[in-house]
Formats: C-alpha cells, sequence, structure tokens
C-alpha cells in the first residue's frame, strides 16, 4: 500500500494556488466574500481541511471558538504559528472520516474545497460533519462546478502538476503531487451533484447556489 505524504501535497498543492487562472482566483475571493458575510457571533465553529488557517483566522475574528482540523501535519504548525496571538482557535492533526469531537458539538462546519480531494469517501464526510454540527446547525460546503475542468487543467500545467483525466465529462482527475503522493483525486460537482450526496448524507434542507463559473457553495441546515 502506498502511504501518502501529505506535506508533498501541500506544497504542490500551494504551486497550483499560486499560479491560479483569473477565474480560480475569483473563486477564492468570491468564497471569502461569503463566508465574511456569515454571522457567527456566539458560535462554535468547526474548519473541516483548514490547511495553513487561511480561513480559520477569519472565522475566529468573527465567533466564539474555531476548532481547525487537518491531516497534514506541517500544515498544521503553519496555522498553528499564524494563528498564536488568537484565544478562541486550537488545532488538532485529524482525519475529517473519523473526528474525535462529541455529537452536535458545533454549531457551524465550514468545509472549503474538501470533497473534491475524497473520492468514494464523500457522502462519509458529510455524515461525519452532521454527526458533529448541532441540530439545525449549519454546514458550508465549497466545491468546483461542472465548468471548472478548463481552468483546472491550465492550472495544473502553470505549477508543473502531472495529471490523467479520467472522466472529461465528470471532470474527474487524477494527480501527482510528488513521489508519494500519485493518483490524487479531484473532481467537480453539479448542483444537481451536490444536492444528491447531501441526501446520501441523510439531509435534505440544502441550498446550492454559484460563487462563480466555476464553483458552488452548498450550504446544509442540519436535521437530525
Amino acid at each position: 500500500m502506498m502511504v501518502l505524504d501529505h506535506n508533498t501535497y501541500a506544497e504542490s498543492w500551494t504551486d497550483v494556488i499560486t499560479k491560479a487562472t483569473p477565474l480560480f482566483k475569483d473563486y477564492y475571493e468570491k468564497e471569502k466574500e461569503f463566508f465574511l458575510k456569515i454571522d457567527l457571533a456566539g458560535k462554535t465553529v468547526l474548519d473541516v481541511g483548514c490547511g495553513e488557517g487561511r480561513f480559520t483566522n477569519l472565522l475566529a475574528k468573527k465567533s466564539k471558538e474555531v476548532v481547525g482540523i487537518d491531516i497534514n501535519e506541517s500544515e498544521l504548525e503553519v496555522a498553528k504559528k499564524a494563528n498564536a496571538d488568537l484565544k478562541n482557535v486550537t488545532f488538532f492533526h485529524e482525519n475529517c472520516l473519523k473526528m474525535h469531537f462529541a455529537d452536535s458539538f458545533f454549531d457551524y462546519v465550514f468545509a472549503p474545497d474538501l470533497i473534491a480531494n475524497l473520492a468514494d469517501k464523500k457522502v462519509s464526510a458529510i455524515k461525519e460533519m452532521v454527526r458533529v454540527a448541532k441540530q439545525n446547525g449549519k454546514i458550508f460546503i465549497t466545491a468546483y462546478s461542472e465548468n471548472a475542468l478548463a481552468d483546472r487543467i491550465k492550472s495544473y500545467i502553470a505549477a508543473k502538476v502531472p495529471y490523467h483525466i479520467i472522466d472529461e465529462k465528470k471532470g474527474f482527475v487524477l494527480l501527482d503531487l510528488g513521489a508519494d503522493v500519485l493518483n490524487h483525486p479531484s473532481e467537480q460537482f453539479s448542483k444537481q451533484d451536490l444536492m444528491e450526496l447531501c441526501q446520501q448524507a441523510g439531509q435534505t434542507k440544502v441550498t446550492v447556489q454559484p460563487l462563480n463559473k466555476i464553483a458552488y457553495v452548498c450550504v446544509i441546515d442540519v436535521q437530525k
């Protein structure tokens, strides 16, 4: 079995983001603007796949408490240092498929740019987010839209990341992000795809709206 070097993955993905197309950069800006409009006063928040904490810091300044989790240890160290002055932020090295938090612990759960990389574990991840979210809490998921493939490929080429298109219609791509991270999945979704994933996770109070041409935000009003 191949062991994935998630630290190598992070370095490669940073290159992709740095050399992203204008539409990608617009996506990241629209994503940030959307999150900043959410009223988080008094809320306990989970940032799933927080990476280097690019959203954790913003969420912490608006909420009661923020917890960030990621499977990448080196990125978590960067996040800890970047947020060292914030007393309401905690980080854990953790897999989003099996979190240690109690049931119904968080008011809001954020999962930016996460499910595109989870292959057949997407529904399991959403179910786990639902588990740790409170009844009538909210889960915010962002993802590539069905129109994103061309810009994704341009960004991979600019960052010199080898890629293999497995299903062009569905936008399913495997990425080689370093010698120890081969065939890393990345995919995109239609509005209906996202609705169906949430339904498979037992959630029906769901809205999906475009952030721009190549991205959606999916909001789950958690029902248990």
